[in-house]
């Protein structure tokens, strides 16, 4: 089966995946499933769907130039998403009472920065472009530990505002972050906390992300990092994060404990690694799984930029294992934490290669959407996103439960856009059989407006 509109991943440094991004960089489309798998999020552009396991849409915004990530509570009930707080009172909904108004805006977030001691956000260079509603507090020594919360920003188009939908269909503000891009939301287990990556908004190119995490009880921010290249929740109230020194040469993977009665933050070092080796990384059951390029003595020059492994960080023990080889950086767990689903890399036939498609320094690389078990076990190619490594995406892949993937159909339409030639996709929602392979196929986008599907050229 061919899955034509493939996974590509985006790399600032090794790659920052969908967590760092440059700025106006344009993301593949992305669908976010409830956990009980009833309701999924999508987003396109500056466009977000809210829909139901049919593909019904019951709530749509529009005028999201923020392209900030999407996060669901773990009880199904909120759904939280970041757009540009300029375009808030343009946002058009439908299947609500009324659109955003402009009085719904969210105070600036009052975020306490004395939990960054210790990390590398405590370089006051690193800091200076830092989410900030007042001073910029790096040294709690002699400054305040909490920004207090201000008036409006001088800026307010640079400003990112969380959006929380709840499942009556009403949209409501979080937080403001003025001076900021938000690009990633998580929330953790409990749903206690909400995790958000952010960059300034003035930056032309992201290689590195400010990382704060927001009590939802309370509403208090509290900054982690200020040079993060990844971050994901280890438990109710555990989070990992990787960060990169002020030189960009050095890195690590640290946990933190997040407490609200602390007044700073227990770190614990898990292991170092090289920044710009670095992909994307999850948790699994507790452990810690990353992508990264691997280093070898002496390394290949015949390899692709973003040909990695897959490694499995077991915090138990504090071992390390390389779990698959030779994949793309990007990489989903199942809900369930027994599957992976990943992009696997293959060099293509050499018999079918021409000059015009061999690279001079590394092979063509066929990339191959795949699942396997969380231990690295039973690999299985679900379908050939394409030939060409650098083709451009139309939709990431998506877990809907732990036996579903909701992904691009196949036999694009072509159409033109903005004057190019495109390929709009349909959204199908797949079953996982257990033999490998998608089947079930059930299209999610038929009534959908054309200006929702997936393009790529």
């Amino acid at each position: 089966m061919r899955c034509s509109g493939g996974w590509r991943s985006i790399f600032p440094s090794l790659v920052l995946g969908i967590l760092f991004l440059a700025n106006g960089c344009d993301l593949p489309a992305q669908i976010e499933w409830s956990p009980d798998g009833a309701t999924a999020a999508y987003r396109k552009g500056d466009q977000l769907a809210i829909f139901d396991a049919k593909g019904h849409i019951f709530s749509s915004v529009s005028n999201q130039k923020n392209g900030g990530g999407m996060a669901w509570t773990p009880d199904s009930k909120s759904l939280y998403v970041a757009a540009d707080a300029n375009d808030e009172a343009g946002f058009v909904t439908m299947g609500s009472t009324a659109p955003l108004a402009q009085s719904m805006l969210a105070a600036p977030l009052a975020i306490n920065r004395a939990w960054c001691a210790g990390s590398a956000c405590a370089d006051s260079a690193c800091a200076d472009s830092a989410p900030t509603t007042a001073q910029s507090t790096t040294h709690p020594a002699t400054h305040p530990a909490t920004q207090p919360a201000t008036g409006p920003a001088t800026q307010p188009s640079q400003d990112s505002v969380i959006l929380e939908y709840t499942s009556n269909h009403s949209w409501q503000s979080l937080a403001r972050l003025p001076g900021q891009r938000v690009i990633y939301l998580r929330v953790s287990a409990d749903g206690r906390w909400l995790l958000i990556a952010s960059f300034a908004a003035n930056e032309t190119k992201a290689t590195a992300a400010h990382l704060i995490v927001i009590s939802l009880p309370t509403k208090q921010g509290y900054a982690i990092s200020d040079r993060a290249i990844g971050a994901c929740f280890l438990g109710h109230d555990m989070l990992a994060y990787a960060e990169k020194s002020a030189d960009g040469d050095a890195g690590r993977i640290d946990e933190i404990k997040l407490d609200v009665s602390a007044v700073t933050a227990k770190r614990r070092e898990l292991l170092n690694i090289v920044p710009t080796r670095f992909g994307w990384m999850q948790s699994c059951d507790g452990d810690i799984l990353f992508t990264a390029k691997p280093l070898a003595t002496p390394q290949p020059v015949e390899q692709s930029a973003k040909q990695c492994s897959l490694f499995r960080y077991t915090r138990a023990n504090r071992g390390m294992m390389s779990i698959a080889e030779n994949v793309g950086p990007l990489f989903a767990v199942s809900p369930d934490g027994k599957k992976v689903l990943f992009e696997k890399l293959s060099d293509v036939d050499s018999a079918t290669q021409t000059s015009a498609t061999q690279p001079t320094s590394a092979p063509a690389l066929r990339r191959e959407l795949s699942v396997m078990n969380a231990n690295g076990s039973n690999p299985q190619i679900l379908c050939t996103l394409t030939d060409s490594e650098d083709a451009p995406l139309a939709m990431w892949p998506a877990w809907h439960g732990s036996d579903r993937i909701s992904f691009v159909g196949p036999n694009p339409k072509p159409i033109q856009q903005n004057g190019k030639a495109m390929k709009q996709y349909s959204v199908v929602d797949f079953a996982l059989s257990d033999q490998g392979g998608l089947t079930d196929p059930h299209s999610l986008s038929d009534a959908w407006d054309q200006n929702l599907l997936p393009t790529a050229p």
